[in-house]
């Protein structure tokens, strides 16, 4: 049986979510918690992440993918549901166990919920072909699938692909444009298939992709938040 509570710590290695989502809307969310404890994480002794102040992401915890010993990290992977009202709501995590919360809580973000009727402009993720382990400054091809579920066209030069926070940058690029004179109606597919570059350094990087438009900004659901293992 693990010791007492005050051998659980927790450090936030990392947090992967969208800035902006739909009312209703499901995504995909990735943080990564670091035990910086002496005991070890198990299902069976309760130890989970948990919802800080009571939000509520369509689930208000996530359990362990299995045992997770002192100085390793935990990878909590989840598909949450934005909520109906449309508003500022506030998305924090911690580590729990029966005593109660432990550790390092994850940053408090802010998440924009937007109403479904606000953009003509609209996408679906449907799926992506990522590699999840690369050598540092290899270089990847990838593929990453959206539905148009709006009522616009998207035309090249006005829609593109971009990260949502800029994490293009480590994958030595920022965006990636359409076909020329391509145009995607709604109800049709669009594939970008592109190349990156795996970073200088070995460690664990987000990967995460949205579609852009030149007007309004980012729109439509991003592509499933990833880890990638860079050795």
């Amino acid at each position: 049986m693990p010791a007492a509570a005050a051998d659980d710590q927790a450090s936030v290695v990392m947090q992967l979510i969208p800035g902006e989502v739909y009312a209703g809307q499901q995504f995909a969310a990735v943080i990564q918690i670091k035990n910086t404890g002496a005991n070890t994480w198990t299902r069976d002794a309760g130890y989970h992440l948990a919802t800080v102040g009571g939000a509520d992401w369509g689930v208000k915890r996530i359990e362990l993918a299995g045992p997770v010993a002192s100085d390793e990290t935990a990878t909590f992977k989840a598909q949450l549901t934005a909520p109906d009202a449309p508003g500022e709501h506030v998305f924090q995590w911690q580590m729990r166990r029966a005593a109660g919360a432990f550790g390092e809580a994850a940053p408090r973000l802010e998440v924009t919920v937007l109403p479904r009727d606000l953009s003509r402009d609209d996408a679906e993720f449907v799926f992506q072909d990522v590699s999840q382990t690369m050598l540092a400054g290899e270089t990847h091809q990838v593929a990453i699938q959206f539905k148009n579920i709006g009522r616009s066209a998207w035309r090249a030069g006005r829609v593109s692909l971009a990260s949502p926070r800029g994490e293009g940058l480590i994958w030595a690029l920022d965006h990636v444009e359409m076909a020329p004179g391509q145009v995607i109606e709604p109800g049709a597919f669009l594939v970008f298939r592109f190349n990156v570059q795996a970073p200088p350094d070995p460690g664990h990087y987000p990967f995460q992709w949205q579609l852009h438009h030149a007007r309004d900004g980012l729109f439509g659901r991003p592509s499933e938040g990833l880890v990638i293992d860079v050795r």
